[in-house]
């Protein structure tokens, strides 16, 4: 019995994203397929750059911390929250029962 196995490749003229690229569910990470698309420069409706950032969203939401710091906060209004670096300590409730881990407040 003999295997073969047959690789297929394509280059598109372009791309339109529709949906998230990273997900928590099972089986719903598609970053690897953003970062092929920009390795081979092919050129897309939407911006990949942004299609990755929004896979992380404490990522994005700093992103826009950082806009409203240069526009002032009567342009972009943004609702507080606090970062975790994990789970683990936001379970136990912040940086005074963690032990000094770091736990950032947005927008202090």
């Amino acid at each position: 019995m003999t295997s073969s196995i047959c690789s297929l490749s394509f280059r598109p003229d372009f791309v339109l994203v529709r949906q998230h690229a990273f997900s928590m569910a099972q089986n719903e990470d598609f970053r690897n397929l953003i970062i092929g698309l920009q390795y081979a420069g092919v050129p897309s409706v939407n911006s990949l750059d942004s299609i990755y950032n929004l896979c992380d969203k404490p990522w994005a939401f700093s992103q826009l911390i950082n806009n409203q710091k240069k526009l002032g906060s009567d342009k972009i209004p943004l609702i507080d929250q606090t970062f975790y670096p994990n789970y683990r300590d936001m379970r136990r409730g912040g940086l005074a029962s963690t032990g000094g881990s770091a736990v950032v407040n947005a927008l202090d």
